[in-house]
């Protein structure tokens, strides 16, 4: 996700998926949108607290420790954990490609071969708060 805000006119948002590009715009002064932000952020955090599993929140919580210290790809990522975890390999990739399908993790894709796993800015944000309250 992205915004555009153009000197003239309103705010433009643009959302990314694997395959769609949504585009909308917002007419918001800059207090409606901090006010705006923080509720979206405060949405997107329900729903991820709702819709992870336990299991998904602790690999994720483990991704962050891992890739703050090290480059690996997320094969390898994935070792790791699975070894750190004692859990099988295919249990660890399963919960990580949905991580990584959620748009939290990066890496992993055709698109993304040979570059470094990493955790993308809605996937920090969420290991930062399940940090504090796991």
């Amino acid at each position: 996700m992205g915004f555009i805000n153009a000197d003239e006119g309103p705010l433009k948002f643009v959302f990314h998926g694997e395959d769609t590009i949504f585009s909308t715009s917002f007419d918001l002064d800059i207090h409606t949108f901090i006010r705006s932000f923080s509720e979206i952020l405060s949405a997107f955090i329900k729903l991820a607290e709702s819709k992870l599993s336990r299991k998904q929140k602790r690999l994720l919580l483990l991704a962050d420790e891992f890739l703050q210290y090290e480059n690996m790809s997320l094969n390898s990522l994935v070792e790791k954990i699975s070894k750190e975890l004692k859990i099988p390999f295919s249990t660890v990739k399963w919960n990580i490609n949905i991580l990584r399908k959620s748009g939290l993790i990066d890496g992993g894709r055709k698109e993304s071969k040979g570059l470094p796993a990493r955790l993308t800015l809605g996937g920090k944000i969420l290991a930062e708060y399940f940090r504090k309250i796991l």
